[in-house]
């Protein structure tokens, strides 16, 4: 573990689960020996909703907002589903707010979010968010370029990625507005 606390930690929360499902308790225990076996085998103890709905928090980031994450329309009872995935320890309450129990578990999920699953989930967020921010979508610019950006939606990624180019430079940030404008015109290419 290289004296990781969060291995340590996720190590002992996997073995317990594992104890309360063996036959005899400790016996048959799998033994994870890296935070990506702890971060996978603590997925495939969570119901398929859970999973989807722990990858679509992921590709918000490391916190997000609870009313975010319950805008996730192919989940049935996102409530329930959110309350295993603290349970499971992947998730906990922040204040007003969710977040990864660790970085590190954001980012192994997030990454092995197949890509296009991925672009689904960024595609849904985008829309949740022009919803969410119609008339007022200036707020949240960076979040929709990031989000379209990451999406099959080249025409809106275009259109966000070039407003947030705009606002970025308008507030003298020139490297974020070279980004967005790069992005911009990948979207551009691919769309044709």
């Amino acid at each position: 573990s290289g004296g990781n606390p969060l291995f340590i930690t996720g190590l002992l929360k996997q073995l317990d689960n594992d104890s309360m499902s063996g036959p005899v308790a400790g016996v048959g225990l799998a033994i994870p020996t890296s935070l990506e076996e702890i971060t996978r085998m603590r997925m495939d103890s969570l119901e398929p909703a859970a999973v989807k709905l722990v990858e679509y928090a992921s590709c918000m980031g490391r916190t997000f907002d609870a009313v975010d994450l319950l805008s996730m329309k192919s989940v049935a009872d996102p409530k329930d589903v959110l309350t295993s995935a603290i349970r499971e320890g992947i998730i906990m309450p922040r204040g007003d707010r969710l977040e990864f129990t660790h970085l590190l578990f954001r980012d192994l999920i997030y990454r092995d979010i197949s890509p296009r699953w991925r672009a689904a989930y960024h595609k849904e967020l985008g829309q949740y968010l022009e919803v969410a921010f119609a008339g007022n979508e200036d707020a949240v610019i960076y979040e929709l370029a990031r989000h379209f950006s990451r999406s099959t939606d080249y025409a809106k990624a275009h259109v966000y990625c070039s407003k947030a180019g705009e606002r970025a430079e308008s507030e003298h940030a020139p490297a974020q507005a070279l980004e967005m404008y790069k992005l911009a015109l990948m979207a551009l290419e691919k769309a044709d």
